[in-house]
Order: C-alpha cells, then structure tokens, then sequence
C-alpha cells in the first residue's frame, strides 16, 4: 500500500491542487539528494501557493519503461536542531512523471518544446558534468551537457523562451563551468551563432549549492517503526536530516521568475553564495577534518562516537565555536549560528559516519579546509589557534606511514590496530617517517614540504606548538 492522500482532507486538498499544476522543472538525476533536498523545498513552495510547478525526472541509466508515473512519497526528517532530538515527516507529491533518456528521448524532446518549461535541474555526480566530444543531433547525447545542449537547441528552433539551468553537482561553480562545456560542444557541433547568442542571453546558468545527509531509503524493520508512526504505509519512504541548504546564485530578475525565495531560512536565492560555500568549507568541513584524527587516535569510529565523548565533544564545541567559526571570513552573525547547527549534525544519533572515511585524501583536505583558517585566526589574535594545533598535530601523528601491505598501499597503526592512509601525498610522509631523523627535523620538514602545502607558510609560533603538542601527548 502506498501513501493514502485520504488520511486527511486538508492533506488531500492540498495534492490535489498540486497534482494539476503544470510542468514546469525537468530534473536530470533520480537519487536520493534531489529527492530529499530540492524536490522537498519545491513541494514546500506548492503547499505555500507559489505554483512553483511540478517536476519531471529524466532517467539515464537502465531500461525501464518510457514513462513511469511518480507515486507521492514521505520525507521523514530524524536529528537534532537547538539542541533537542526531533522527528518530522513531509510528503512530496511535486514530481509528476518518470521518463528514461534511452528509451524515450522523444518524450524528453516533446517536453523541451512546451511553453510551460522555466527550469532544468541537475545531479548527474560530479563526473556528470564533463566535456565529451560527441554530435548531438540524429540521436540520444550520451553526456549530460550534450543532452541538456540537444534541448536548448530544440527549444530554441521552436521559438521559445530560455531556461533557467540549476546544477546542483558537488563542485564549486558549478553553474558556470556547466555553461562552458555546454557552449563548447555547441561549438563543436558547429551550431549557428544566433543559437550561441541565445544560450548566452536566455539561459542563467546559476551556481548552487546543496547540502543535507540524505540517508535514502530505511531498512525493513527501521520503516515499519516510522510507519507506526505515520499512519501509513510508503515503500518509497526517504530518511533525511532536519539540516537543509539550497542556496543558488542569480540576479534579481532570476530570482523574481523562480519566486522560490522566503519558504525557508535555508533555500537562498542571492547574487553571490560564496558566503555560504566558505562556511561550508571552513566551518563543517574544516571541523570535521581537524577533529578527526585525534578521535581515531582515542579509539572512535565514528562522528557520533565523539559528540557522546565528555572530553571530545568539549574539544570539538571549542575548536568549532571559539577558533573556526571565528575566524571565517564571514559575518560571525552567520558563521556562529551555523557552527552550532554543525555540533547539531554531528550529534544526530541517526547517522553512522564512519571517521575513516573522512581521512581520504587527508593532506589536501587539511590544506583546503584549514590553513586560511589558521592564518586568518593568527592575523585577528597575533596568537596561533592552540585547539587547532592540537587538531594538526594528530593529524601528523595519524599520516605516520608503518609499512605497506600486498597491494602496496601505506599503512598506519593506532592502538595495536593496522589502518590505510588514503593520502596521494603517503610517500612524502613516509620519506619523513623513514629518514632516521629527530623527531623535531621531521616535523619541521613536514611543515615546511612546499609538496604538502604549496606556497603556504606556517608561521614559527603555529609550528613550534605543533611540535610541543606532538612531543607531550603522541610520544609520551
């Protein structure tokens, strides 16, 4: 049995309207993010009387049949926000349709070519927006650029409006390197100039960034407990977070057409959101990668593990509250709060994330994530961060590289225990490790590894208590 719109008549009324709005969105991807994220704040929007419209998904990959319909669906929101534990539910009934790209382009086409068409959304991974040289016309494109260009130009012969292109691929500028490749394969097709001037005029590519914990669909036993709960059954049930960004960058005008702005503090249409990506950065990102170490050091596997630990979570708090937050460049009216949803997240009993995982690619994410932060905070207090060096000397601790094992990957131990260093950087540390120098010729060479950390200086007073710290508490 799916979700019984009957349950209430208010609830029915509202899907009922809903479900005669035209469609407006097509949504390339069908995972779990889209579903939980921006499908969830556009289902806010029709509820509110926006007609924003419904959406239509476009399925890539394996055969089904041309057009499936799109049963409503539950999204059931477990964490924690200001510090309580909360459970929440949002059924979504905003997405309209199914088609697949393979074995119905044509519907896909006819779907370009309606008027009703204002806004093209995307998460085809990372790997999905990539230039492939490829003819577009007289076939299904295989890339995503190469499909979403087939549309435009079908669009544009028919003498429509542009669409507004929403990208919402993990990567920085997403919006404007998405453009780039799709102008340089219309190129490449040798498509006529006007059509270039019309992509570059009616078309706002817009930068945007996303960020919720999807956890995707329960298992068996822990949906039968929600379901008690609900009152209905859904087989097509999604857990989620409570924590939710959509921010996207465009004009005025853009945002004046998309009228999606105000439904929630955290669906943000501005000029510039790269306020919000450094925020990201600095604050969830650069917390996690600065803590995660000296958890795996005391023994935790997971985020959660250490928020339940007295002495780390007061560690982490400091460190994010006192050193990160502050220190971002960004109003610390936004940073803090922000950082307080962060030891939130942290803190969701529901979500298993294992500190492991956070280790891949360790050098390049401390270098990314923190060494502006640690500057920055030397520059506001003439003071190196002690929390946060207390951070970078376990993670110099953790990348200490033992042996390797039979596929020739570096190994670390803690506690008796073998683990992989995920780091393209390993040799270089292991160079370090394997030297026979002191400990303090070392750290000093780490340091000071332009391969490590680029053109980047620490300053005399950041690596000395770097070194105080690792002598004191990993050599004792």
């Amino acid at each position: 049995m799916q979700i019984n719109l009957k349950l209430a008549s208010e609830l029915n009324s509202i899907h009922s309207q809903i479900s005669t709005q035209k469609e407006k969105i097509l949504q390339f991807g069908t995972g779990v993010l889209l579903k939980g994220l921006p499908d969830f704040f556009i289902q806010l929007a029709n509820e509110t009387g926006r007609n924003s419209g419904r959406i239509v998904l476009v399925k890539s990959t394996s055969p089904s049949p041309s057009v499936d319909p799109i049963l409503p669906y539950t999204i059931f929101e477990k964490g924690i926000q200001n510090g309580e534990l909360i459970e929440k539910s949002q059924i979504v009934s905003s997405i309209s349709r199914e088609i697949n790209a393979q074995t119905d382009w044509k519907s896909v086409v006819e779907l370009a070519k309606s008027p009703d068409l204002e806004v093209v959304i995307s998460n085809t991974t990372e790997a999905g927006i990539q230039y492939l040289e490829e003819k577009i016309e007289g076939n299904v494109p295989s890339s995503f650029p190469g499909k979403l260009l087939s549309i435009l130009l079908e669009r544009y012969r028919a003498g429509l409006d542009g669409l507004i292109i929403i990208p919402c691929e993990l990567i920085p500028e997403n919006g404007k390197i998405l453009k780039e490749i799709v102008l340089k394969l219309a190129a490449f097709n040798q498509l006529e100039k006007a059509f270039l001037d019309w992509i570059e005029n009616n078309c706002p590519f817009c930068n945007s960034l996303v960020d919720r914990i999807v956890s995707g669909k329960p298992n068996a036993e822990t949906r039968e407990k929600i379901e008690s709960k609900l009152g209905y059954e859904d087989a097509e049930l999604i857990e989620t977070e409570p924590y939710a960004l959509w921010a996207i960058e465009c004009n005025k005008q853009v945002a004046q057409k998309l009228n999606w702005s105000g439904i929630k503090s955290d669906w943000i249409l501005a000029d510039d959101i790269s306020v919000y990506r450094e925020r990201k950065l600095r604050i969830l990102n650069g917390t996690h990668s600065i803590m995660v170490a000296l958890g795996l050091i005391q023994g935790k596997e997971t985020v959660l593990e250490c928020m339940q630990d007295d002495e780390m979570l007061a560690y982490i708090s400091r460190v994010a509250l006192e050193e990160i937050a502050p220190a971002t460049a960004v109003d610390p009216k936004i940073s803090v709060p922000f950082a307080k949803e962060v030891l939130d997240r942290f803190a969701n009993p529901h979500i298993r994330h294992l500190l492991i995982n956070i280790t891949l690619q360790y050098s390049m994410k401390m270098a990314m994530r923190n060494l502006k932060t640690i500057e920055r905070y030397e520059e506001m207090y003439a003071k190196p961060p002690a929390l946060m060096a207390r951070g970078f000397a376990a993670f110099l601790y953790f990348s200490r590289p033992v042996k390797k094992n039979e596929k020739g990957q570096w190994l670390g131990v803690l506690n008796g225990k073998e683990y992989p260093i995920q780091d393209d950087k390993a040799d270089v540390f292991a160079e370090y490790q394997q030297s026979g120098k002191l400990i303090e010729e070392i750290l000093e060479g780490i340091l000071t590894d332009k391969r490590l950390w680029a053109e980047f200086q620490f300053s005399a007073g950041f690596k000395n208590l770097v070194k105080e710290i690792y002598r004191k508490e990993f050599m004792a």
